[in-house]
C-alpha cells in the first residue's frame, strides 16, 4: 500500500509539474480550460443517446404520445450534429491555443539549450538524455490529452453506474446512399490533403534544417561564439507559423468534412428511428430491459478499462518528465558565471596560468598546468602534433570549456568573472570545421549580426568573395547546400573557406582564431587563403593552430606544444636555431619542397 500511494504521489507530482508547463505560458490557462469543458462535454452530453432511447421505448410501451415521442427523437438525432459542431468550434480554440504555446516552449526550449555548456553538448550520455527530453517536452500536450481522457472516462463511469438500468445502445446501419456520399466527401478530403500535402512538404525540409543547425553538434561552437542561436530560433518560429496555416487549411478540411459526416450520420439516424418506430407501433416489437442491460455492462466495462488504461499511461510519461526535470536542472556554468564587461586592446593580455583540464570520464590531462601569454599587438602561432591540446586550447580560450584547475585571465581579471556572451564576442573564429548553415550566403555571412550593405559589400570585397557571388545568379542569396533548395551551391574548400573568413571579418571581433584553417585545401587554395588571413589580421591580435609551418610566416611567435604543455616559445629563427621538437617538424615539411629529393 505504501509503495501504491508512493507511485501514485510521483504520478500526480509530475503530471502537476508538466501541466504547470502549459499553464504558465500565454493561453495556457484558456487550453487547459477549454480541453477540460470539452472532456466533460463529451462525458456529458453522449449519455443522451442511453437515455432518449430508454424514454423513447418507455413512451412506446405507456401512453405513446406523438408529441412526445417526436421530441425525444429529434432530441436524439440532432445530438450528434450538436456534439460536432460543439467539438468543431472547440477544436479549432483548441489547435489555435496549441499552436500558440507551442511556439513559446519551443522558444524557451532553444534558447535555454544555447546556454548549456558545451563540454556537456560533446558528452554523449548527455546527448541521450537530451533526445529523450527534447521528445517529451514537445510533447508536453499529451499530458492534457490524457487529463482530459481520464477526466471523460470518469465522468462516463459514474454515470454509468447511476443509470445502469435505462442504457439502450442502438446499431446504426449505413445505407448505400449514405455510403456513397460519405465516399464523395473522403475523396474531396483526400485531394486538398495531397494538394497542401505538397506545400507543407517545404516547411517540412526547412524545419528539419533549423532544427539540425540548433541541434547538431557540427554548429553547436559557431552557434555560440556567433551567437546564432537566436536567428535559427526566429527562422524555425517564423517556418513555424507557414506550417501551422497549412495544418489549420487541414484543419478545417476535416471539421468541414466531419459536419458533413454528422449530417449524413443525423439523417441516417432519423431514417432509422422512424423504421423502428413503425414497426413497434404497427407490428407489437417489444424491447425489454434485457438489451439495456447489456449496454450498460458493456459501456460500464469500457469506462473502467479506459481509467486503468488512462493511468498507466499516466505512470509511463510521469518517468519521462523524471529524465526531462533532471535535463532542465543542468547548470548553466559558463552562461551563469560573470556580469562584467571585457574590453580587449593592443595592450590587452590573456594569460593562462597553471591551466589544466581533462574531457568528463577521461583520466587523462589534455592540458596540464599550462601557462602562456597572449599579447594584444601580437600574432601567435600554435604548432604541435595531434592530441597536443591545440584545439582543446582554443575552446578554453572562448570559454566553451572551463578549467579543472588554474586560471585564465583578460587584463589581470579571471574570464569567468566576464559576462559570457559579450567575452565571446571578442573573438572572431574561423575554424577547421567551420560550420555551412542551410541558408543564402549572406545570410552565412551576417549570422546574428545586424545587416550593413556597405559593410557585407567591403568583407565580401576583402575575402576577395565578390568575383564568386557575381557568377551566381542568385548572387549572395544563393543557398548553401541543396538539401532544401535543389539550387543551391555546394562550395569548394576554398570558396567555404573564404565564406568562413567573411563571416569572421564581419563579426569583427579583436581576437582572430585560425584554427587549422587550411587542412582540408590544396596548396593553391592554401596561398589564396594566408593572403587573406594576412590582410585580415595586419592590425589585429591572432592566434594560429596549424600544422603547415609555411603559416608560421603570419606570425611574431611560435608555441609547440606537446602533451597538453609548452614546450618551445620564440620566433621561428629562435626556435629553428635552437634545434628542438620545432626544428624536426620544420624539416620534415621542408623536404618535401627541396628540389633534391626529385
Amino acid at each position: 500500500m505504501h509503495k501504491l500511494n508512493k507511485n501514485l504521489r510521483k504520478i500526480l507530482s509530475m503530471n502537476k509539474y508538466m501541466l504547470g508547463k502549459i499553464y504558465n505560458e500565454k493561453g495556457g490557462k484558456k487550453y487547459i480550460a477549454t480541453s477540460m469543458f470539452k472532456a466533460v462535454f463529451n462525458a456529458i452530453v453522449p449519455l443522451s443517446y442511453t437515455i432518449f432511447p430508454g424514454l423513447i421505448i418507455n413512451e412506446l410501451a405507456g401512453q405513446q404520445r406523438i408529441s412526445i415521442i417526436i421530441g425525444l427523437v429529434l432530441s436524439l438525432t440532432i445530438t450528434p450534429l450538436l456534439i460536432q459542431l460543439s467539438n468543431s468550434a472547440l477544436d479549432k480554440l483548441i489547435i489555435k491555443l496549441e499552436q500558440q504555446i507551442n511556439i513559446q516552449l519551443m522558444k524557451v526550449y532553444y534558447m535555454n539549450f544555447s546556454k548549456i555548456d558545451y563540454e556537456l553538448l560533446e558528452t554523449p550520455s548527455f546527448q541521450e538524455l537530451q533526445e529523450r527530453a527534447t521528445e517529451t517536452y514537445f510533447n508536453s500536450f499529451s499530458i492534457v490529452s490524457n487529463l482530459c481522457a481520464l477526466a471523460t472516462s470518469i465522468i462516463s463511469f459514474i454515470a454509468i453506474v447511476s443509470i445502469v438500468a435505462t442504457l439502450n445502445p442502438l446499431i446504426i446501419l449505413l445505407t448505400l446512399l449514405i455510403s456513397y456520399i460519405n465516399s464523395i466527401i473522403a475523396k474531396w478530403v483526400t485531394i486538398r490533403q495531397f494538394e497542401l500535402r505538397k506545400i507543407f512538404s517545404h516547411f517540412s525540409r526547412l524545419e528539419w534544417a533549423y532544427n539540425y543547425m540548433l541541434n547538431n553538434l557540427d554548429y553547436a561552437k559557431e552557434n555560440k561564439v556567433f551567437n546564432v542561436y537566436k536567428l535559427l530560433t526566429n527562422k524555425l518560429t517564423e517556418n513555424q507559423i507557414n506550417m501551422n496555416e497549412i495544418s489549420n487549411k487541414n484543419q478545417q478540411n476535416t471539421r468541414k468534412s466531419n459536419i458533413l459526416y454528422s449530417i449524413t450520420g443525423s439523417a441516417q439516424q432519423l431514417i432509422l428511428y422512424i423504421y423502428l418506430i413503425v414497426q413497434v407501433l404497427r407490428q407489437g416489437l417489444s424491447v425489454g430491459s434485457m438489451s439495456i442491460y447489456l449496454s450498460a455492462v458493456a459501456q460500464f466495462s469500457g469506462s473502467l478499462q479506459s481509467i486503468l488504461n488512462e493511468y498507466v499511461r499516466m505512470g509511463d510519461n510521469s518517468n519521462k518528465i523524471e529524465e526531462l526535470i533532471e535535463y532542465e536542472n543542468t547548470p548553466y556554468t559558463q552562461y551563469n558565471s560573470g556580469t562584467l564587461t571585457p574590453y580587449f586592446d593592443q595592450n590587452s593580455t590573456i594569460e593562462f596560468k597553471n591551466v589544466s583540464f581533462k574531457y568528463p570520464g577521461s583520466d587523462n590531462y589534455v592540458i596540464k598546468n599550462l601557462n602562456l601569454t597572449i599579447h594584444g599587438n601580437e600574432k601567435l602561432c600554435i604548432v604541435g602534433k595531434n592530441g597536443a591540446g591545440k584545439s582543446t586550447f582554443i575552446k578554453l580560450l572562448t570559454r566553451l570549456y572551463s578549467p579543472e584547475s588554474g586560471g585564465i585571465y583578460l587584463n589581470g581579471t579571471n574570464i569567468q568573472e566576464y559576462d559570457y556572451e559579450k567575452y565571446q564576442s571578442l573573438f572572431a573564429p574561423v575554424f577547421q570545421d567551420y560550420a555551412q548553415y542551410m541558408m543564402s550566403i549572406k545570410e552565412n555571412i551576417i549570422l546574428n549580426s545586424d545587416y550593413s550593405y556597405d559593410r557585407f559589400e567591403s568583407v565580401c570585397n576583402e575575402s576577395e568573395l565578390t568575383q564568386f557571388l557575381n557568377h551566381l545568379i542568385n548572387g549572395a542569396e544563393t543557398q548553401l547546400g541543396k538539401d532544401i533548395d535543389e539550387n543551391g551551391i555546394e562550395p569548394s574548400g576554398g570558396e567555404g573557406q573564404k565564406i568562413a573568413i567573411a563571416r569572421a571579418r564581419y563579426h569583427g571581433g579583436n581576437v582572430f582564431l585560425l584554427d587549422e584553417p587550411t587542412a582540408a585545401l590544396d596548396p593553391l587554395a592554401e596561398y589564396e587563403i594566408y593572403k587573406q588571413f594576412s590582410n585580415m589580421i595586419e592590425d589585429k591580435c591572432a592566434v594560429l593552430i596549424t600544422h603547415r609551418l609555411s603559416a608560421v610566416q603570419l606570425s611574431d611567435r611560435v608555441v609547440v606544444f606537446e602533451n597538453g604543455n609548452v614546450v618551445e616559445y620564440g620566433t621561428h629563427k629562435e626556435l629553428y636555431d635552437k634545434g628542438g621538437i620545432y626544428t624536426e617538424m620544420f624539416d620534415k615539411q621542408a623536404q618535401f619542397y627541396n628540389n633534391d629529393i626529385w
